[in-house]
Formats: C-alpha cells, sequence, structure tokens
C-alpha cells in the first residue's frame, strides 16, 4: 500500500510538472516585488518566486528538469493535494513552489511545517487571489500580496505555527506607513486594504 501511494504521489508530481513545463506565457504567473518599491528594505531575506523564462517571456521544458528533484515534488504534491484547494489557486501555488525546487541547480529544501501553515491559512481564505511567494534560506515560506507603489502585505509562517506579518502602504499624501506583529494565523490583523484588494474577480 505504501509503494501504490508513493507511486501515485510521484505520478501526479510529474503531471503538474509536465504542466508547468508546457509553455506557457511568462505573465500567467504574479511576481513578487521589492520592498524597495515602498521606500522599504526586505526583512526576511526571502527568495522570490520568478518565472524561468527565456528572452521571448516563455517557459521552455529545458528550463526545468523533474527528474532532479521528483522526490521533493513527491512530498510538496502530497501536502498541497491534501489541503484541497481550488484547481486554479493550486496550480499557482504549485507554480512557485516548484520553482523553488528545481532553481538553477540550487534548489531550496523548503520547511513542511512552514508549507502546512501557508497552506491551511489560505485554505481559510480560498476566495482571495493566489499570493506571490518567497523562501528564505531556512526553507520558511513568505506569501505577497500587494498592489506595486501602492501596498504590501507579507506574511512569514513559521515552523513554530505563528505568523510574522508586515504591513506597508504608501500614504495620499506621501510617505510610508508601515505595521508589523506576530501572531497566531487565525489572529493575524487584515488591514481594510487587503479585503479591498485580495479576493478573486
Amino acid at each position: 500500500m505504501q509503494i501504490i501511494a508513493g507511486i501515485s504521489a510521484i505520478d501526479r508530481a510529474l503531471k503538474w510538472l509536465g504542466e508547468i513545463c508546457r509553455v506557457t506565457k511568462s505573465g500567467s504567473r504574479r511576481n513578487v516585488a521589492s520592498d524597495s518599491e515602498l521606500g522599504e528594505n526586505s526583512s526576511s531575506g526571502a527568495r522570490r518566486a520568478r518565472s524561468p523564462a527565456n528572452e521571448e517571456g516563455f517557459v521552455t521544458q529545458t528550463q526545468v528538469a523533474p527528474g532532479q528533484y521528483v522526490e521533493a515534488a513527491k512530498d510538496v504534491a502530497d501536502i498541497l493535494e491534501g489541503a484541497r484547494l481550488p484547481e486554479a489557486l493550486r496550480r499557482s501555488i504549485w507554480g512557485s513552489l516548484a520553482y523553488f525546487l528545481e532553481r538553477d541547480g540550487d534548489p531550496v529544501e523548503l520547511d513542511f511545517k512552514s508549507l502546512r501553515l501557508l497552506l491551511s491559512y489560505i485554505a481559510d481564505h480560498k476566495d482571495w487571489r493566489a499570493p506571490g511567494l518567497g523562501v528564505n534560506k531556512k526553507g520558511v515560506i513568505e506569501a505577497v500580496w500587494e498592489d506595486p507603489n501602492v501596498f504590501r502585505w507579507s506574511l512569514e509562517f513559521l515552523p513554530a505555527g505563528e505568523v510574522q506579518w508586515t504591513f506597508i502602504e504608501k500614504k495620499k499624501g506621501g510617505g510610508i506607513m508601515r505595521d508589523t506583529g506576530r501572531n497566531q494565523p487565525d489572529a493575524v490583523p487584515i488591514p481594510e486594504r487587503i479585503r479591498q484588494s485580495v479576493v478573486s474577480a
């Protein structure tokens, strides 16, 4: 039974990898801008997900090598499927996670506690648009919702079960408003600007 489950998970991972590897426009994945666009420096040091695109702006099959990270992909596929997210949201998250798993000979080992906490939080907000994702050197995942040069809301999902959050907003009259804190996931304050902006159209 365990062997069958493992093969099934690998098949799912390869299937999703194949979907990602098919030639798609890089614009279909939301990029994550840095805090510097709002006059702040990033505090987490997390790497940002980006499309591994060529000069024409397309992702090609030769740029992704599934065999190099199928074991890690299998584990991530299992965790992601268990979150039971809507298909479009799951695909977007998988696209970002796959980038970190295979990035240019320097893959990131994701912290699965952080990943599960992220997915649990997103599962509680399924009507939100998918966030941009970042991962720091310890594998801790950061989710970012933003409107460049307007606001940036980042949530770092800590393995201990808490969320380190930062909200940055550009004021109409000039200057930057910044608020930060650390809470249990269900106690993270959601700024009104975020409530108005992140719900999927």
